[in-house]
C-alpha cells in the first residue's frame, strides 16, 4: 500500500514542477538569458524625432525558471526511486 502511495505522489509532482517552470519560462518569451526585472524600450520624441530609452518595471523570466523546474523534477524522481528501493530492502 505504501509503495502505491509513493508511486502516485512523486511522479505527478515531478512532472507538475517541470511543467510549471516550463510554462512560466515559455509565457515570459522563452528567454535564453538570465531573468530581468526591468525592460528597456525605445520611444521617439514628438518634437525632435530622436529616439530615447524608456525603462519600465517588469519581470521577464529567464532560463533559470526552466532549470529550477528541471531540477525539481529530477529531485522528486530521485526521491521516489530512493524510497521505493529502501522499502524493497
Amino acid at each position: 500500500m505504501r509503495s502505491i502511495i509513493k508511486f502516485v505522489f512523486f511522479k505527478p509532482i515531478a512532472v507538475g514542477s517541470f511543467l510549471v517552470g516550463f510554462m512560466m519560462w515559455l509565457q515570459g518569451g522563452a528567454r535564453a538569458g538570465w531573468t530581468v526585472t526591468s525592460t528597456t524600450t525605445l520611444a521617439i520624441d514628438e518634437f525632435t524625432g530622436l529616439e530615447y530609452p524608456v525603462i519600465s518595471e517588469g519581470l521577464v523570466p529567464g532560463i533559470e525558471f526552466l532549470a529550477v523546474g528541471f531540477a525539481l523534477m529530477f529531485f522528486f524522481i530521485a526521491m521516489e526511486i530512493f524510497l521505493v528501493r529502501k522499502q524493497k530492502w
